[in-house]
């Protein structure tokens, strides 16, 4: 069984200060907010929203929409996101606090991905805890295509499994329940879900009492317009060892039966020190960010992968991050110049 290994190592230089946009006046500042926002998700591809007043996680929507006025539902992932407004598609994050999440691309995994990724945090810690950080993709590009881990991953590329118990299978073993697919899909029938399935191109298998297992192979570099260079498109979050800290019974299960794993194209299993390799090329490019409440942190998810180190919450005290994608886009296969 393949582990992380190492603690991230975190750039200190302040790259948010000059990207923060005052919305305290929103419906007077409209315009110059949308205008300040584009440019700056255009150019450096991060902005924060500060000193939002919302009270509820409804009231965000409208500030995201802004920025990015088509939002897209949270699909097929195995985090239990749950939805926190009526007909709305705002998520809170779905994740325990003690876990490590390794930077990543968010829904890499899928046929499809958002063009930007927000978060935004209405209740804090109070410790100082619950940060995220993002990682210049980038700059982690370049570091990997040097190593012949680098060299071996674009010509094998990557292949992603992911697995969803089906909800009224009530012998499913406990310890490996994550979410199910009638959650993760919003969709609440096999035959449904098998049209869904055929309509956007899955590769998929039923298994025994109607659960489940997705399989999508792809290039492990997409062409991004924005930096007009292959970059990564998996992060190690996406790796089975990703439950190694989740919890003691999860530990004790082999990795083919987690509820998430990548290997390479060709099924090879990732060793431990590829995958140190792959954290290794993250150290010193990635950016902590401390929010404060009321803040939006919008970043553009191809340039900048993203990820949040474990947190502990004092009494009576909770982390309430709402997570909001815009805009649908397609992977684009690696251009031969762009390397």
């Amino acid at each position: 069984m393949a582990e992380k290994s190492g603690t991230p190592i975190f750039n200190t230089k302040d790259i948010f200060s000059d990207k923060k946009i005052d919305c305290s006046d929103f419906d007077s500042n409209k315009s110059s907010i949308r205008q300040k926002a584009t440019e700056l998700l255009e150019g450096p591809g991060v902005c924060v929203l500060s000193k939002i007043p919302a009270e509820d996680a409804g009231s965000l929507v409208q500030y995201f929409k802004l920025i990015s006025p088509d939002i897209i539902q949270y699909q097929g992932g195995s985090a239990s996101r749950n939805q926190l407004a009526d007909k709305q598609d705002i998520y809170d994050t779905g994740v325990p606090g003690n876990v490590l999440i390794q930077p990543h691309v968010e829904m890499s995994y899928q046929v499809f991905q958002p063009k930007y990724v927000s978060f935004t945090l209405l209740e804090a810690p109070g410790n100082g805890q619950g940060s995220s950080f993002i990682c210049d993709n980038v700059a982690a590009t370049r570091k990997l295509l040097k190593t012949s881990l680098g060299k071996k991953v674009r010509e094998k590329g990557i292949t992603h499994w992911r697995r969803f118990h089906n909800e009224l299978d009530h012998s499913f073993p406990e310890q490996v329940k994550m979410v199910s697919w009638q959650q993760s899909f919003s969709i609440k029938t096999k035959e449904a879900l098998t049209d869904y399935f055929i309509k956007n191109k899955f590769q998929y298998e039923w298994l025994e009492n109607d659960n489940l297992a997705i399989k999508n192979s792809s290039n492990a570099f997409n062409y991004c317009d924005k930096a007009d260079a292959n970059l990564l498109f998996f992060g190690t979050s996406n790796h089975a060892c990703y439950f190694d800290s989740y919890n003691l019974e999860m530990q004790k299960v082999p990795d083919r039966l987690r509820p998430f794993d990548f290997k390479f194209g060709d099924e090879e299993e990732w060793t431990s020190e590829e995958l140190e390799v792959m954290n290794s090329c993250y150290d010193g490019e990635l950016y902590n960010y401390n929010y404060e409440e009321g803040d939006m942190l919008i970043f553009h998810n191809k340039t900048w992968q993203h990820g949040r180190m474990p947190f502990s919450l004092p009494p009576g005290r909770k982390r309430n991050l709402c997570v909001m994608l815009g805009e649908k886009c397609y992977p684009e296969a690696p251009r031969h110049d762009k390397w």
